[in-house]
C-alpha cells in the first residue's frame, strides 16, 4: 500500500525535527534540477510531497586512507571531480517513489554513485540510502485536543545524503604480487600450464556496507597467470589490503598454505610488496554418472510399508520402476527370484523390460495367493544404469525411498529384496477354535528341564521358558486353617527346599550358558518359589483375526491378565492389562490375542497358541471367543480350568524332624563301605520323604497336649514294692530303671500317619468306610514290622506343633515301634502309595508322582541296664550303639560326675559287630585310668534303695541306684537322645550298684606268724580293689603293682627286735584285679618272736570308691 509523506502546519515542529531523519528511498530524475511537487489530502489536513530534493556528498580514499585526487564521481548525467582533499558533493538530487513502512519508516530507492579513479586504483560503485527530514508527530497526541481531525505531517525538502569514505585499492604497478605452486590435492603432483585468476572478495579497511548505511561494490578485473611446467605461478597487479580467492579452470580449489584468506583464498597487504602463499591445491572437477539406480515403486503397491500391501486388482503380475533407464539386455532368467513364503515355495516368473528400460513386469505362471507374502530378489549386478552403476537399496533423497526394499539378504548382499503381500479379502467368517486344552506342563519348544522333574510329577511345571522363576501350576490350595500362606504350596515348597538341602537338586536361579549362549542345562537348578494358581492353556487358531478372551469365577470377572508363552508362540500376543477386566457388557471387559508386531497373520494362525493365566483357581471357567475382521462377535467356546496335578507325600514333621536347614527329610544317596552298614539298592528313592520314627513316638499316646512331653508311662513302670518302709523312685524324677523298661516295652504298638500335600482319598475305598481302603488296595510296604488300619484324615487339627494348624494323613496302625525304626529305619523300607490315592479333583497319584515314604531310624537308643561293679560299668541298650570319636564329650554322666572313655577304649567298641555292641562296657581299670577319676561311690548312688526280684534286672535285696544320663550315646544312625529327642525331656537311668561297702574277704588266721621264723608271706584278699597308689603316697593312677622292701615297711608296721631285710627278701605284688595283695617280710637278723606285731599302718583304701576303707587286724607272733 503506497502512503503520502505529508507537510504539517506548524513551523515550530518543522524546526525541531531538522536533527530527526526517516529513511526514504527512490529514483533519481534526469536532469541538472529537481523541484519538489505538494499535492493536498482531504480529511488528513496534509500535503502530499511527490519529488523530494536534497544533496549527496562523501570521500575517496587509498586503503591508507590518503585521499583520492581526480576521482569522478557520476550520478545520473551529472559528474564531478575529487580535489586534493578527495571531497565531492552533488546537489538538488531528487528522490521518488518513497513508501511508508508499516513501523512509519519511509523507504524508496537507492542513489548510485558511479566512482572512475585515476590511475593505479580500482574503480567503485557506491549505493546511498537517502534520508529526508520530516515531522511525523502531532502535538496535541494525547490530550483532549486530539478529535475526529486527521493527523497533518510535513515534509523538508533539502536533505543531505551522506556517502561515507569510498576505500580504493591500489592495482597494476602498485599492487600486490602472489606467488605460489598449483598443485593436485590427491597427489600432491603440480599442475602444469595451467590458467590460475584471482577473484576479489573484500578491500580491508572497507567493509560493503559502512557505518552510515550505504554498500559499496568494485570493478570487476581479472588477474590471471598460467602455470609453469612446476605448476609455479606469479600473479601481479593485484588489488592491495584485500581478500582474494583462487580460481582454476576445471578445478575445485581445497586449501592454501600460507597467507590464506578462509580455505581457498590470499589475503594481499600493501606493506606487502610479493605475497607467497606456498601451496594451492586443487581437484579436478569430474562430470561422471556415479548415482545408482534404484526401485522408485512397484506399481501394484497400494500400501508403502516394511512389507507393502498389493490392491485388490493384482493377479499374477508385478510392475515394477526404477529411477533411470537400465542395460535391458543384462537382465535374464536369472536376474529375478520371486519366494511365496506362505506357501513354501519359489514362483515360477518370466520378466520383461519396458522400451525405455525405466520398469520391468514381471509374471507369474498362476494368480499370486491372498494374504500370501512374497519376497521378490533382484540380482544387483544385472540391474545397471548406463553408466554400469549398479542397482542398490534406496536413493540419496529419503522423500524419494520406498520401506519395503532391502539390501541384506539373510547375510548376502547380492541381492535387493522386495516384500509385499498379496491382497486378501476381510475375514468375516471367524470359526470356534478347536483344542482348548489345559496343559499340565511346559510343553514350548526351549523348555528347560531342572531337577525336579525326576523328583515327582507333583511338581508339575507349567513355566519352564528361559525365565527360572519356580514351579508355577494350577493344584488345589488346600487352605483349610486360619494361618497366613497357602497350605499346598507352602508342603510343595518345603519339600523342594528339602530336596535341595539333601543335594537332590540344585534350587538356584542361575542359569549357566553354554559357548553359543544357549543355556547349559546338564545342572539346571530350579528357585523354590512355589504358585499353585497358575494354569497353561492352549488351544489352535481358526480363521479368526482375533480372540477375545475372559474368565469367570461363580458368575462373576477375574480380573486377571494372560501372558502368552512367547518360547511356543511368538506370533501370537495379548493386549490388555487386568484393568480392563469388568463384567462382560457393551463390547468390554476383555482381553484379546492377536498377532504379535511384526507377525504375519499367516504365522499367527499356523501353530497353537499357550499362555498362562494367575490368579485363578479350579472351576474357574475360560471363555474364548474369535474374531472378524471387522471386530464383530464370531463363536465362543470355554474350559473350566481344573487342579491337574496328584497328591504326593510332604515332608513328615516328626515332632520337629522337618528340618528345613538339614538333610534329615528326604532321602540322600546311596551308601556303605566295607564293614559297614549298606543301603545297595535306593537310587530309585533318592528324594522320597523319610518318615523319621523318632522318640517322640514313644510318648505316651492320648488326646491331651503336654506342654512338653515325657515318657510318664516309662517312668510309673519303676520297681515298686508295697511293704511298708520300701524305697522307690518318684516318676516325677523321670528316671526309670530295668524293671520298669521291661513293663514298658512290652507294648510298643502306635498309631502314625504320612502327611501329604492336599486333601487325598483311596482310589479304591472301602464301601463302608470311605476313609479306609478296600481290602487289596491298601499301601504297598516292605516293612518287616506289620502296618495295618490304614485311615485317611483329612484337615487334621496338630495339637504338638504350633507351626502347623492342619495337616492332611494317612494313619496306619504299628505293632511295635522299634522294629519300625531301629530295623526297617536302617535299612530303608518303602510305603509306597502309588496309584492307590487320589486329590480330591480325582488326579490319582502314579508313580510318576512318587507319592511314596521311606522309614528312616531317628530314635535315639534306650538303656535297659546300667550295673556297676568295681571294676566296669557296664550298659545295656535296646540296639547296637556307638560312642562319639570326640573325647571330650563325656560318654555318660554317673551323678553328676561325667565319665570319659579314652581313644583306644573307643575304638575297640565301635569295632565290635552290631550284635556285640549293645552292651557298652565303661571300664575302670588301668587301660582306663588316664580318664578316670576317683569316685564317691555312696554320692554316686544316692538314690533310695529298693528291692529288686533278679540282680538280672540290675537289683538285689541290697544296693543303691544312681541316677545314669545317656544322652550322647549314638546308634548306628548317630542318632542320641542329646540331638533328638524330638521335643522330649531326655530319660535318666537307675544304674544299679552291685559292688556295695568295701570289705576284706580273706586275710591270713590270727596263728599265721610262728615264733622262731624269718620269713613269712601274708596273702589279703578285698571285695574292692584297693588304692595301692595312695598307700605309697603316689599320684592317682600310678597303678603301681609291686613293691620293695622299703614299700613294704611303708605300708606296714612291724614291732620287733629282728631287723627286717631291706633287700629283695623282702617284697609285695597286687593282684592284676587289684584285689588281693601278697606281701613277704624276711629277717635279716634274728626272728619273729612272740608278742611282736605285723599289719598295715593304716586302714586299706578302696581304688572304685574314694571314700571307703577296710581296717585289717594287725598280727601277733604266736
Amino acid at each position: 500500500m503506497e502512503h503520502s509523506i505529508f507537510k504539517k502546519a506548524k513551523l515550530a515542529a518543522a524546526i525541531a525535527l531538522v536533527s530527526s531523519t526517516t529513511l526514504m528511498t527512490g529514483c533519481l530524475f534526469e536532469g541538472d534540477e529537481a523541484k519538489s511537487v505538494t499535492t493536498a489530502e482531504v480529511g488528513n489536513n496534509s500535503e502530499h510531497v511527490q519529488t523530494p530534493v536534497g544533496t549527496v556528498m562523501g570521500t575517496v580514499v587509498d586503503t591508507n586512507g590518503n585521499p583520492v585526487k581526480g576521482a569522478k564521481i557520476y550520478v545520473g548525467g551529472r559528474a564531478v571531480t575529487t580535489g586534493a582533499g578527495g571531497n565531492y558533493e552533488l546537489r538538488n538530487v531528487p528522490v521518488s517513489n518513497l513508501t511508508v513502512t508499516d513501523k512509519g519508516n519511509f523507504v524508496g530507492g537507492d542513489i548510485r554513485l558511479t566512482i572512475v579513479p585515476p590511475a593505479g586504483f580500482l574503480g567503485a560503485i557506491v549505493t546511498v540510502e537517502p534520508t529526508a527530514v520530516i515531522d511525523n508527530g502531532r502535538s496535541d497526541q494525547g490530550t483532549t485536543d486530539e478529535t475526529n481531525t486527521g493527523s497533518t505531517n510535513y515534509f523538508i525538502d533539502g536533505f543531505t545524503a551522506v556517502a561515507g569514505d569510498a576505500v580504493l585499492p591500489a592495482i597494476g604497478t602498485g599492487g600486490a604480487t602472489v606467488t605460489g605452486v598449483l598443485r593436485d590435492a590427491d597427489t600432491e603432483a603440480p599442475i602444469a600450464n595451467q590458467t590460475i585468476n584471482l577473484e576479489l572478495q573484500d578491500v580491508n579497511g572497507s567493509p560493503h556496507t559502512n557505518g552510515g548505511g550505504n554498500a559499496i561494490s568494485y570493478t570487476s578485473v581479472s588477474y590471471p597467470a598460467t602455470t609453469d611446467a612446476n605448476g609455479a605461478f606469479s600473479i601481479a597487479g593485484v588489488p592491495n589490503d584485500s581478500d582474494l580467492n583462487f580460481i582454476v579452470g576445471g578445478y575445485a580449489v581445497t586449501g592454501v598454505d600460507a597467507n590464506n584468506f578462509g580455505a581457498t583464498g590470499v589475503t594481499t597487504d600493501d606493506e606487502v610488496e610479493t605475497v607467497h602463499v606456498g601451496n594451492v591445491y586443487a581437484s579436478v572437477i569430474t562430470n561422471a554418472d556415479d548415482a545408482r539406480p534404484y526401485v522408485t515403486s512397484i506399481e501394484e503397491v497400494a500400501t508403502n510399508g516394511s512389507r507393502a500391501k498389493l490392491h485388490d486388482d493384482t493377479t499374477n503380475v508385478l510392475t515394477v520402476h526404477f529411477s533411470e533407464q537400465l542395460q535391458a539386455a543384462m537382465i535374464d532368467a536369472n536376474s529375478v527370484i520371486v519366494r511365496d513364503l506362505d506357501a513354501g515355495a519359489y514362483l515360477n516368473v518370466t520378466t520383461a523390460v519396458a522400451a525405455d528400460a525405466r520398469s520391468m513386469t514381471l509374471t507369474a505362471d498362476s494368480n499370486f495367493v491372498a494374504g500370501n507374502r512374497l519376497d521378490i530378489y533382484l540380482l544387483k549386478v544385472d540391474f545397471r544404469d548406463t553408466s554400469s552403476n549398479l542397482l542398490d537399496e534406496d536413493s540419496n533423497v529419503a522423500a524419494n525411498d520406498i520401506s519395503y526394499d532391502f539390501d541384506n539378504v539373510n547375510g548376502n548382499s547380492d541381492y535387493v529384496k522386495l516384500q509385499v503381500e498379496v491382497y486378501r479379502e476381510l475375514n468375516i467368517n471367524a470359526a470356534v477354535v478347536t483344542n482348548l486344552t489345559q496343559l499340565t506342563t511346559d510343553d514350548s519348544p526351549l523348555r528347560l528341564a531342572n531337577d525336579l522333574d525326576n523328583a515327582s510329577s507333583a511338581f508339575a511345571d507349567v513355566d519352564m521358558a528361559l525365565a527360572l522363576n519356580g514351579v508355577q501350576q494350577l493344584n488345589s490350595a488346600d487352605d483349610d486353617d486360619s494361618a497366613s500362606g497357602i497350605d499346598t504350596k507352602e508342603r510343595l515348597a518345603n519339600l523342594v527346599v528339602a530336596l535341595d538341602k539333601a543335594g537332590i537338586v540344585d534350587a538356584s536361579s542361575i542359569i549357566q550358558l553354554n559357548e553359543d549362549g544357549t543355556p547349559d542345562t546338564s545342572n539346571l537348578g530350579l528357585n523354590s518359589n512355589f504358585f499353585v494358581d497358575v494354569a497353561r492353556v492352549s488351544f489352535t487358531p481358526s480363521n479368526a483375526s482375533t480372540y477375545r478372551y475372559w474368565i469367570q469365577r461363580n458368575g462373576a470377572a477375574v480380573t486377571t491378565n494372560i501372558d502368552i508363552d512367547e518360547q511356543s508362540s511368538p506370533d501370537a500376543k495379548t493386549t490388555n492389562t487386568a484393568s480392563n477386566f469388568t463384567t462382560i457388557a457393551n463390547n468390554q471387559g476383555y482381553g484379546t490375542i492377536e498377532p504379535a508386531t511384526g507377525s504375519e497373520y499367516a504365522d499367527f494362525v499356523a501353530t497353537d497358541i499357550a499362555f498362562l493365566i494367575s490368579a485363578v483357581q479350579p472351576g474357574d471357567m475360560l471363555y474364548i471367543q474369535s474374531m472378524d475382521d471387522f471386530g464383530n462377535e464370531g463363536s465362543t467356546t470355554s474350559i473350566a480350568l481344573a487342579d491337574n496335578v496328584p497328591v504326593t507325600t510332604g515332608l513328615q514333621d516328626s515332632y520337629g524332624e522337618q528340618d528345613l536347614t538339614s538333610t534329615s527329610t528326604v532321602f540322600g544317596e546311596q551308601y556303605g563301605n566295607g564293614g559297614e552298614l549298606a543301603n545297595p539298592d535306593a537310587q530309585s528313592l533318592i528324594g522320597t520323604p523319610l518318615l523319621n520314627i523318632n522318640a517322640g513316638m514313644l510318648a505316651d499316646q492320648d488326646i491331651y497336649t503336654d506342654a512338653t512331653p515325657s515318657l510318664d508311662d516309662l517312668y510309673e513302670s519303676n520297681e515298686t514294692n508295697t511293704t511298708t518302709g520300701d524305697f522307690y523312685i518318684d516318676p516325677a524324677l523321670e528316671i526309670y530303671d530295668a524293671t520298669a523298661y521291661v513293663a514298658w516295652s512290652a507294648d510298643m504298638s502306635r498309631t502314625i500317619a504320612v502327611s501329604f500335600t492336599e486333601d487325598l482319598a483311596w482310589v479304591a475305598p472301602l464301601a463302608a468306610d470311605s476313609s479306609k481302603p478296600a481290602v487289596g488296595s491298601e499301601p504297598v510296604d516292605t516293612a518287616s514290622a506289620a502296618l495295618t488300619n490304614w485311615t485317611i484324615m483329612n484337615d487334621i487339627t496338630i495339637a504338638s506343633d504350633t507351626d502347623v494348624v492342619n495337616a492332611d494323613l494317612a494313619a496306619f496302625s504299628v505293632n511295635n515301634i522299634f522294629t519300625l525304626g531301629n530295623t526297617d529305619g536302617q535299612t530303608a523300607k518303602v510305603i509306597d502309595f502309588s496309584d492307590l490315592v487320589a486329590d480330591s479333583a480325582g488326579n490319582v497319584s502314579t508313580a510318576a508322582a512318587n507319592a511314596k515314604v521311606v522309614i528312616n531310624d531317628a530314635l535315639p537308643p534306650v538303656m535297659t541296664r546300667a550295673v556297676y561293679t568295681g571294676n566296669a560299668l557296664t550298659l545295656t541298650f535296646n540296639e547296637p550303639v556307638k560312642v562319639s570319636t570326640d573325647t571330650a564329650i563325656p560318654v555318660v554322666t554317673l551323678g553328676g560326675v561325667n565319665i570319659f572313655l579314652d581313644e583306644d577304649t573307643i575304638a575297640a567298641h565301635n569295632a565290635l559287630a552290631a550284635a556285640s555292641r549293645t552292651t557298652l562296657t565303661i571300664p575302670f581299670t588301668t587301660d582306663n585310668a588316664d580318664d578316670m577319676l576317683p569316685l564317691n561311690r555312696a554320692a554316686l548312688f544316692g538314690l533310695a534303695q529298693y528291692d529288686e526280684p533278679d540282680v538280672s534286672l540290675a537289683g538285689a535285696t541290697v544296693g543303691f541306684h544312681g541316677s545314669l544320663s545317656f544322652v550322647n550315646v549314638q546308634d548306628d544312625f548317630g542318632n542320641t537322645w542329646a540331638n533328638d529327642a524330638a521335643n522330649l525331656t531326655a530319660p535318666t537311668f537307675a544304674a544299679f550298684d552291685n559292688l556295695g561297702a568295701m570289705q576284706i574277704t580273706a586275710q591270713p588266721v590270727a596263728t599265721a606268724i610262728a615264733n622262731g621264723v624269718n620269713t613269712i608271706t601274708l596273702t589279703y584278699t578285698f571285695s574292692h580293689a584297693i588304692d595301692l597308689d595312695a598307700m605309697l603316697g603316689n599320684a592317682f593312677g600310678t597303678n603301681q603293682t609291686a613293691l620293695n622292701a622299703a614299700d613294704v615297711l611303708t605300708i606296714m608296721t612291724y614291732t620287733g627286735a629282728a631287723t627286717v631285710d631291706n633287700g629283695a627278701a623282702t617284697n609285695g605284688t597286687l593282684s592284676n584285679n587289684g584285689k588281693t595283695l601278697t606281701v613277704t617280710v624276711a629277717m635279716s637278723a634274728g626272728t619273729f618272736a612272740t608278742t611282736e606285731t605285723l599289719g598295715f599302718s593304716a586302714a586299706v583304701p578302696s581304688l572304685w570308691d574314694s571314700v571307703d576303707a577296710v581296717a585289717v587286724p594287725v598280727l601277733t607272733v604266736q
